[in-house]
């Protein structure tokens, strides 16, 4: 049964992640969602073939059908790449038994948000507050569905207490060095530190360092080739969200091996 909803999480990804692309490309210019997509040189109304998540841009060749431009590659990426996390995300959330429904609204609900998220930034340096709140919101609300289902063991508390201690440690961050990172990063850190604390201590802990691990990575090659001076701005939400995904998917298994390593 369970393969059955991993698909299901799979089709869904697909399907959001190409709504998601035209959430972050129009809410930031203040277009309508209630219009059709449409080529963004020739204004080519997409049809209902041609929006078809992935398939339509590789049957296109990656071009408008109209004006033969090339369509970014980033458009079927977000969507495969959504699919494939959100299948992940519901087989993480089957190993919350009984609170798997709540589960799955918790990681879909912070997957969806995330997305949008890492869209924007990357494009305008910025963190929509709006989308941070709406994550929250889910989260609270699965959290508290988890408890009535299954019972309180301790999870709420613990969500509480790391979206805290996150929040208060991005906050100094910010405060003492704020061209580090923007006050969106501190807010974002909220939901993030609320979702990885739910699921575990050692998963928040684990989360809180990956993004500056991933940023460090990728910021080594530019300093080596010196095309980065270190000073140069990134935007940081993205690696945020990457390191709170690889946290709730792999976050159990990586730390349990570091446990074992240490001979703990």
């Amino acid at each position: 049964m369970i393969e059955f909803f991993i698909a299901m999480g799979f089709l869904l990804g697909l399907i959001l992640g190409s709504f998601l692309n035209a959430l972050a490309y129009r809410l930031p210019r203040g277009e309508s969602l209630m219009t059709r997509s449409h080529c963004t040189t020739c204004f080519h109304q997409i049809t209902a073939w041609e929006n078809i998540p992935v398939i339509s841009w590789l049957f296109l060749r990656g071009r408008c059908s109209e004006c033969k431009e090339p369509i970014s590659a980033r458009y079927p990426l977000i969507e495969l790449g959504t699919g494939v996390t959100f299948a992940y995300l519901v087989a993480r959330a089957a190993e919350f038994g009984d609170g798997f429904i709540w589960a799955v609204l918790v990681f879909l609900g912070f997957a969806f948000v995330g997305v949008y998220i890492t869209l924007v930034d990357l494009d305008s340096r910025r963190i929509p507050t709006q989308a941070v709140l709406s994550g929250l919101i889910i989260s609270v609300i699965g959290a508290i569905g988890y408890n009535i289902t299954v019972g309180n063991d301790g999870r709420a508390l613990t969500a509480l207490i790391f979206m805290a201690a996150y929040f208060v440690v991005y906050f100094v961050l910010w405060f003492f060095k704020p061209g580090a990172m923007g006050y969106g990063d501190v807010r974002l850190s909220a939901l993030t530190g609320f979702v990885l604390g739910w699921i575990s201590v050692g998963t928040a802990l684990l989360g809180f360092f990956l993004p500056f691990l991933i940023a460090t990575i990728w910021l080594i090659p530019g300093l080596i080739t010196k095309k980065n001076n270190g000073k140069t701005a990134i935007p940081f939400g993205p690696w945020m969200v990457l390191g709170t995904l690889i946290a709730i998917i792999f976050g159990d298994i990586l730390a349990d091996y570091y446990l074992q390593l240490g001979g703990i």
